[in-house]
Order: structure tokens, then C-alpha cells, then sequence
């Protein structure tokens, strides 16, 4: 490589230029902050359910920091009677929206 040239490296392409929001809460790759500020880990996954086809799920990484409520009907099928504890998880099917917005983050 010649001294007067500089080297550059290829980065991943980026969602838009500013941080997508859905219904007040800031969508990150690993996480989302509530309108209140606070932070919860999260995980996405994009499949084909039998009854509801396209989907993409939103899953808590922490029984401790759930999804926010502003987002929509959070599912949390926990039996506290029986020790059965899982986290909170949010699904937006094909055709809406959020599905067409959060698709980058489901991959």
C-alpha cells in the first residue's frame, strides 16, 4: 500500500439515520428503552407460526426487566404455583408497521 493512500473497511449497513421509535419506546438491536428511560435487554426472532404466519417476537433476556407496556400486549405465560417462570415476549405479525420496521433487527 502507498503512503498517501488510506485504507478503509466495509461496515454493515445501518437501519435509517435516526433511532426508530414505536409508540414512544427506542427500538435498539439489543435492547429497548421505555419512554421513561429505563433499558430492557432483549433478543428478536423472525418465523412462520402455524396460526398467526409471519411474526417477529421480541423476548426479555431477564425475568427482572420487562418489556415495556407502551409497546403493546405483552405475553408472560409465568405460573408462579409451579415454579414456572419465563420472560416477557411481544409479537408483531406480517402486514403491520412495526414488522416492516423492526425486519433489520430480526435476522
Amino acid at each position: 500500500m502507498n503512503i498517501n493512500q488510506t485504507s478503509t473497511t466495509a461496515t454493515a449497513p445501518t437501519t435509517a439515520g435516526k433511532p426508530l421509535t414505536i409508540r414512544g419506546c427506542r427500538m435498539m438491536k439489543k435492547g429497548i428503552k421505555s419512554p421513561a428511560g429505563k433499558y430492557t435487554p432483549v433478543w428478536y426472532s423472525r418465523a412462520t407460526l402455524l396460526t398467526l404466519g409471519d411474526a417477529i417476537t421480541i423476548y426479555s433476556k431477564s425475568l427482572l426487566k420487562p418489556i415495556p407496556r407502551e409497546l403493546g400486549k405483552v405475553q408472560n405465560d409465568s405460573d408462579g404455583m409451579s415454579d414456572y417462570f419465563e420472560s416477557d415476549k411481544i409479537r408483531f405479525l406480517a402486514g403491520s408497521p412495526e414488522f416492516a420496521a423492526l425486519l433489520p433487527f430480526a435476522v
